[in-house]
């Protein structure tokens, strides 16, 4: 792809554009379309994600790199600023917003911070290939979770970005460049050790779809509730709760453990509870005591539900 020149602005105006595309992007997005992950070239050593992790999703990126004219120690030079892109999966669709933290937001509002751990110049003429780590992700405000989960992102296959070469001097103290890039981005989650494979994306395992998440399956007749007894146990296994349906007695404690190769939340429909990321392996308990019927779902994987009724 041939990128243009960088642009060249008043500082002021270059946060004004990085905004304005981040909302514009959000008003045009109802729904996250899925991304298909792909193969990527061979990773090199330093940008490999450690093992217990298992990639989610993949997102193209188109956008700039923006830097500000400032004082140096040898006069003046380009600093960078933040990122400003919009992801888009193999159809073309966008699916992500990448601004300065550096942060990406999904259209459900959940969102993820990287911090760089390693990187790697691959082309004298575009930025590093990048192994960030997730210092913070969170759900969206309404309980979205597409990147809730999110434990590291790898910046590869990148073209351009670069700081200018010249232009910043006394007389231009202050401007913005806006420097073309492109770039993808993998997205990865805890899980199956195995499957991360020291940080080349696998193919999905048997029966799920391309980010990991499982085929459509017919709607199912509910299951009748369980009686109550002294002890209850949810697995979840092939991205479902087992039972989906259970009954327990006033003040008895659930525990839910997580079969699965990637992390769950257990997240009350009533906002009563909510497990956070429940990595392979770990489990989550909860002690209900007030009657009645409790839903709940998986914020990572919403199309995940399940009920627990609390006799009186």
């Amino acid at each position: 792809m041939k990128l243009s020149p960088p642009t060249v602005r008043p500082a002021r105006a270059l946060a004004g554009t990085a905004a304005a595309a981040v909302l514009s992007l959000s008003a045009l997005l109802p729904g996250l379309a899925r991304a298909q992950v792909a193969s990527p070239p061979s990773v090199p050593a330093a940008v490999q994600v450690p093992p217990g992790n298992v990639r989610f999703l993949l997102g193209h990126a188109t956008g700039t790199q923006d830097y500000l004219c400032q004082p140096a120690t040898a006069g003046y030079a380009w600093t960078f600023v933040a990122p400003a892109a919009t992801l888009v999966d193999d159809n073309g669709a966008p699916i992500l917003t990448h601004f300065a933290g550096p942060t990406w937001q999904a259209p459900d509002g959940s969102a993820a911070v990287g911090a760089r751990e390693d990187g790697v110049t691959v082309s004298p003429s575009a930025i590093d290939w990048l192994l960030l780590r997730a210092t913070s992700a969170t759900p969206g405000p309404d309980g979205g979770g597409q990147l809730a989960a999110t434990s590291y992102v790898q910046r590869v296959n990148t073209t351009g970005g670069l700081a200018p070469a010249g232009g910043c001097d006394a007389t231009t103290l202050g401007a913005a460049a806006e420097v073309p890039y492109t770039a993808d981005y993998y997205f990865y989650q805890p899980g199956d050790a195995a499957a991360a494979d020291m940080g080349t994306p696998q193919p999905s395992p048997a029966g799920m779809g391309d980010v990991g998440m499982p085929p459509a399956a017919p709607a199912a007749v509910p299951a009748a509730p369980a009686a109550p007894g002294p002890a209850s146990a949810v697995k979840i296994a092939g991205f479902a709760f087992g039972p989906a349906n259970l009954t327990v007695a006033r003040g008895q404690t659930i525990t839910w453990t997580n079969g699965d190769a990637v992390a769950h939340t257990i997240t009350s429909d009533a906002k009563a509870w909510d497990s956070g990321p429940v990595v392979p392996g770990a489990s989550f308990s909860a002690t209900l005591t007030e009657p009645g019927t409790h839903t709940y779902f998986c914020a990572i994987h919403p199309s995940m539900h399940g009920t627990v009724v609390v006799a009186g």
